[in-house]
């Protein structure tokens, strides 16, 4: 299954979900490409905070665990 397949699976699922992908800059590429938000970990964590969505996926970095 080739990285385009995955990734065009996973925004077919957020929106049937109501799924919010928040991801850090130091994520891969292929993640900050499906992201709704990028950025650093203050920013990120202030966008959460605000946004209206059933579900929210975080993806981080190591420090911030």
């Amino acid at each position: 299954m080739s990285v385009k397949h995955i990734q065009e699976e996973i925004l077919k699922l957020k929106k049937e979900q109501d799924v919010v992908i928040l991801a850090h800059y130091y994520q891969p590429i292929e993640i900050q490409e499906i992201a709704d938000h990028l950025g650093g970990s203050l920013g990120l964590s202030r966008i959460a905070n605000k946004i209206d969505t059933d579900y929210i996926i975080f993806a981080g970095v190591d420090f911030m665990a």
